[in-house]
């Protein structure tokens, strides 16, 4: 089964940016003005035992926008915020099967916010925002037709915050609330099928939800009650659900249910400890929460907490560090498999396959910087 595949792209973005002088409206207002061209193609030939002759795939997109922002300076506190987006987007995908897709878009996002500077320690805002991403074709020819193309989904968030210093700088917090309203939800999805040569295998596709909504916030702190010692922590709450969703594949109804990778929490708590001038001793505890694994099954990981550290040393341009990750060779999912069977011992019957995360790794990084 040999796939050779010939990838092509070319991006350009080319962006103006005002200065102190260049500033318009009465010297108030600074501006952004850019352009954007992205031109991706992928040929495709597919050699495979069990079908009559080659498969042969196209998929050719071209994204072309202009944007841009502006930030005008209401009075010395509070700063207006707006921006726009507009993107011509073409997609043209045909395949030796005769199936044939051609998406031709103009998509549109911007947004909105003022920025409140109530000292030099303390900035509020606040943002409404539109954004999206463009639809697509999932190639795999596995795929049955009605599983290649995918539809582009809307999005329009509302986040408010506050970033602030306190004790002479010593103390460095930012908090962020946010909320996101979703249509033609773009979600990973799976079918399992059987080959022609009795073997099982997983096939990845993306597919859209009606719609869905999430809400949470995000919090960071650091304090630095010397020049040696950096203490910090970041947190992050997260409530996400799909609204009027049933897996195609499955008919499992996702309505009230969270999209697949989304716990409920993160985290990351540690602190960085520099001695004898060329030392620094750094350690970690990161956590997640428990979520699903795909939105086709019901399976879920275990949440989990890795304890990482590092001790660095510096000697002009050479460094080294001495590392380890998941010290405590913690057990915990990364990837879940769901509703099917493939344990002849068990007579096939419907069970749960974990990937695994990385156990206790260490390891020596030597750096030269000239």
């Amino acid at each position: 089964d040999q796939y050779l595949r010939e990838r092509k792209q070319t991006d350009i973005d080319v962006r103006l940016v005002s200065d102190i002088d260049g500033r318009i409206f009465n010297d108030s207002t600074d501006w952004t003005l850019g352009a954007y061209y992205k031109d991706a193609s992928e040929d495709l030939t597919r050699n495979y035992t069990y079908l009559p002759g080659p498969f042969r795939s196209s998929y050719d997109t071209t994204n072309k926008a202009i944007y841009g922002q502006l930030d005008t300076a209401i009075n010395p506190k509070l700063t207006l915020v707006t921006g726009l987006r507009v993107e011509a987007w073409d997609a043209k995908y045909n395949d030796s099967d005769l199936v044939s897709i051609d998406t031709d878009e103009t998509l549109v996002g911007g947004k909105v916010g003022l920025n409140y500077q109530e000292s030099s320690n303390r900035l509020y805002y606040v943002t409404l925002s539109k954004g999206y991403k463009p639809g697509g074709v999932n190639s795999d020819i596995s795929l049955s037709p009605e599983y290649k193309e995918y539809e582009t989904e809307d999005l329009w968030n509302l986040e408010a915050g506050l970033n602030s210093r306190h004790l002479d700088n010593k103390l460095v917090s930012r908090l962020n609330l946010f909320y996101g309203k979703r249509k033609d939800q773009q979600v990973k999805s799976s079918v399992v099928i059987t080959r022609d040569d009795d073997s099982t295998a997983f096939i990845d596709y993306i597919s859209n939800a009606a719609e869905g909504y999430y809400y949470g916030l995000e919090s960071e702190l650091h304090y630095y009650p010397n020049e040696s010692l950096h203490l910090y922590s970041s947190i992050g709450l997260l409530q996400a659900e799909f609204d009027e969703y049933i897996n195609p594949n499955t008919g499992l109804d996702m309505d009230g249910r969270a999209p697949a990778q989304s716990p409920d929490y993160q985290y990351n708590i540690g602190f960085d400890y520099g001695f004898m001038s060329a030392w620094i001793f750094k350690a970690n505890v990161e956590g997640k929460g428990s979520y699903y694994f795909s939105n086709r099954h019901d399976a879920k990981s275990d949440s989990y907490a890795l304890l990482n550290s590092s001790l660095e040393y510096t000697n002009g341009n050479w460094g080294a560090i001495v590392w380890s990750r998941n010290i405590t060779d913690e057990d915990y999912q990364v990837r879940g498999f769901g509703s099917f069977g493939n344990n002849p011992s068990k007579s096939y019957a419907t069970e749960v396959y974990t990937q695994q995360g990385a156990p206790r790794t260490v390891g020596l990084t030597v750096t030269y910087d000239f």
